[in-house]
C-alpha cells in the first residue's frame, strides 16, 4: 500500500503532514515531551538494561469505536462534498459506490497497525486513575530522542531490501470536529476530483487505483488519531506504526489481559530519551522515592539527567 519513501509520498506531505500540526516546526519539536502511565511491572519492563515498549495491535484498543467514528466521518463528508459540489444523484451514487469499495478493500481492521499511548499532561488526575490506579508512574520522554530511534527502524535491514519493516507516525490524537472534519475534507475532495475524472473511464477499477489506494491509507491513518470529543480530558499523545509484512504471524507475539490473548510487538527505544519519572499520588511511602533511585541507578540510568518528581494531585488517602 505505501512507498517505500514514505516520508516523501504525495499523501504524506500533503496530509500527514497537516495530521502533526506543531511537530512540524523544527523549534517545538526540540522541546517536546510526553508522558507514559504505567504501573510498577510496566515501568519495570520499560526502563530496565534490555526495556522495551510493548504495542498493542489497533484491533484490541480499549475503543474500537475509534476507528468506526472516523470512518462513519468520512461517509458524511464525502456525500456532504458531492451535494456542495453539485453533482446529480445519479454522479453521487457512483462515486458513493466507488468510495466504498476503496474502503473495504483497505479494512483497518486487516492492516498491521499498532498503537502506543503517551499523554501531554505530565501530572493527569484521571491518568493516574485509569493506568496505574493512582500508585503507578508517570516516564517523561524527549520525544524527537524516541522518534528518531523509530526512524531507524524504517531504514532496510540491507541493501536489497525493498521496504522498511514498520511506518511511524506520531501525533496528539484530535479529538475537535472541527478539526477532523477541515482534515477530511481536504482528502476527500482529492478523492472526488480523481473519481470525477476516471469514473467514466472504461474498466476503471478501483481497487487497482494507486492514488486511491493511497488516499485510503491516509484515511486509516487519520482513524488511529481520531477520537470523539467526550475523551478529551485523556490529552493523549499516539506514536501509530504500520507494520509493512503482511505475514502478521511473523510479528507479534501475545500476551494475556482479562481472558484475552492481546498481540503486541516489542520496540526498542533510546534509553537517553527519558528524562524523568513521576511517582504517583497514592504512593505515599517514604521508601518509594529511593527504591525507584535505586531501581534507575541499578539500570545505569545518569541521575543527573532523569529528574523523579512526586506528583502534585493532593490525596487524602
Amino acid at each position: 500500500m505505501l512507498e517505500y519513501n514514505y516520508y516523501k509520498n504525495y499523501f504524506f506531505q500533503n496530509h500527514i503532514s497537516y495530521l502533526m500540526g506543531e511537530l512540524n516546526n523544527d523549534e517545538v519539536l526540540e522541546k517536546y515531551e510526553v508522558y507514559h502511565y504505567t504501573n510498577i511491572d510496566g515501568i519495570e519492563g520499560i526502563l530496565k538494561k534490555d526495556g522495551k515498549f510493548r504495542v498493542s495491535h489497533a484491533d484490541f484498543l480499549n475503543d474500537k469505536t475509534e476507528i468506526k467514528y472516523t470512518m462513519e466521518l468520512s461517509v458524511q463528508i464525502f456525500l456532504s462534498l458531492c451535494e456542495e459540489r453539485g453533482f446529480t444523484e445519479e454522479e453521487i451514487s457512483d462515486f458513493k459506490e466507488l468510495y466504498d469499495k476503496a474502503v473495504s478493500i483497505n479494512d483497518i481492521m486487516n492492516t498491521n497497525y499498532y498503537s502506543l499511548s503517551f499523554s501531554t499532561n505530565p501530572d493527569s488526575n484521571l491518568l493516574w486513575a485509569n493506568y496505574s490506579h493512582n500508585d503507578g508512574y508517570s516516564i517523561t520522554f524527549k520525544y524527537k530522542e524516541l522518534y528518531d530511534e523509530l526512524i531507524k527502524e524504517t531504514i532496510p535491514e540491507s541493501p536489497s531490501s525493498k521496504k522498511p519493516k514498520f511506518v511511524p507516525i506520531g501525533s496528539k490524537v484530535i479529538y475537535k470536529e472541527s478539526e477532523q472534519k477541515w482534515l477530511l475534507s481536504k482528502l476527500l475532495n482529492e478523492v472526488l476530483n480523481r473519481f470525477k475524472v476516471k469514473a467514466n473511464e472504461p474498466n476503471y477499477d478501483v481497487n487497482s487505483d494507486g492514488f486511491i489506494i493511497n488516499a485510503v491509507g491516509v484515511l486509516e491513518w487519520y482513524s488511529l488519531f481520531f477520537k470523539d470529543e467526550c475523551f478529551s480530558q485523556e490529552e493523549e499523545f499516539r506514536i501509530a506504526l504500520l507494520y509493512l509484512d503482511n505475514s502478521d504471524a511473523n510479528v507479534y507475539e501475545c500476551r494475556k489481559s482479562n481472558g484475552t490473548f492481546i498481540p503486541y510487538v516489542e520496540i526498542n527505544f533510546n534509553r537517553d530519551s527519558v528524562k524523568g519519572v513521576t511517582i504517583g499520588p497514592k504512593n505515599n511511602m517514604d521508601i518509594n522515592r529511593e527504591g525507584l533511585l535505586k531501581f534507575l541507578l541499578k539500570q545505569d540510568y545518569d541521575l543527573t539527567k532523569v529528574n523523579i518528581n512526586k506528583s502534585e494531585i493532593p490525596y487524602r488517602y
